[in-house]
């Protein structure tokens, strides 16, 4: 959906697009931490809720990769580009860490509660940014619009090899994410 998520970030209002998709989230959250807190929490709902939780971010990351540009002035985009990609990296260390905290200490439901409002708190920022009006791609055909991007990708080997690389490293490299889990449970014997 990533395809589609690009076309549908360069039509609409970017700044809209990641509030809905941050709300949504949030919501979805709010339906696994009910769930789960209310001990009713089944395999297939968490299954359920993942894919359309995967669905919707489809549609974040391109949204807010196009609107870094209209906020960041060009001299800084480097650097701005590197600090995300340390806060980014660093969530992915900190945040099971200070989601296990959680769960040992308040329950997987609290813990999942508060995971929600930050989604919200999210949506608040977004809210609050100023964004400069931003010239929009024209309406057409979305199936077009997702040829001309793969079109693109193909010609230029560059980019191929990138998003190649990109996929390979979300693929196997970033696995271990959904291990630490198991890994604590099964090998280390900790639980959360």
């Amino acid at each position: 959906l990533n395809l589609f998520g690009g076309v549908v970030a360069d039509r609409f209002n970017q700044r809209i697009l990641i509030m809905i998709v941050q709300g949504a989230i949030g919501v979805l959250l709010v339906i696994l931490a009910s769930l789960v807190f209310f001990d009713i929490a089944g395999l297939w709902n968490v299954l359920l809720l993942s894919f359309l939780t995967a669905g919707v971010q489809s549609f974040d990351n391109p949204a807010r990769q196009s609107l870094y540009p209209h906020l960041i002035a060009r001299e800084d985009l480097m650097n701005a580009v590197a600090l995300n990609s340390i806060v980014w990296q660093g969530t992915r260390v900190v945040g099971p860490l200070v989601a296990g905290g959680l769960i040992a200490t308040i329950g997987a439901g609290v813990a999942l509660y508060i995971a929600a409002a930050a989604f919200g708190g999210m949506v608040a920022a977004m809210a609050a940014i100023n964004v400069p009006p931003i010239a929009r791609a024209k309406a057409g055909n979305v199936l077009n619009s997702m040829g001309e991007g793969i079109g693109f990708v193909v010609r230029n080997h560059i980019f191929a090899f990138l998003i190649g690389m990109t996929f390979l490293n979300s693929f196997f490299g970033m696995s271990y994410m959904f291990l630490l889990p198991i890994y604590a449970t099964d090998i280390l014997h900790v639980g959360s």
